[in-house]
């Protein structure tokens, strides 16, 4: 999740819209996620963190992902995999975005 969290911290500084789509279980940690919606009421940002891939890219000018399995997390591969297959993006889930 340090990209999500890089993501979510950046983007409300800057005032940009984010949202995230993640399986539960893979979602962003709750504070980053408070604090991110803090900081985006002065800025004028929204935050949105969803399991549904297709809420999160509907509204989406910009679609960012990120490896499934980092180093050092080989062993959950297969897990990985299967939690997240319906996130990936591709040409179905981009027909949904703006």
């Amino acid at each position: 999740n340090n990209m999500a969290h890089s993501l979510l911290e950046g983007a409300v500084k800057v005032g940009m819209d984010i949202s995230i789509a993640s399986p539960p279980g893979y979602l962003p940690n709750e504070m980053v996620t408070e604090k991110a919606i803090v900081a985006g009421k002065q800025t004028g940002a929204t935050v949105t963190v969803t399991n549904n891939p297709v809420e999160a890219i509907k509204a989406a000018d910009v679609v960012v992902t990120d490896v499934w399995t980092s180093m050092g997390q080989e062993e959950e591969t297969s897990l990985r995999l299967q939690a997240l297959s319906n996130y990936q993006v591709n040409e179905e889930l981009c027909k949904h975005a703006k």
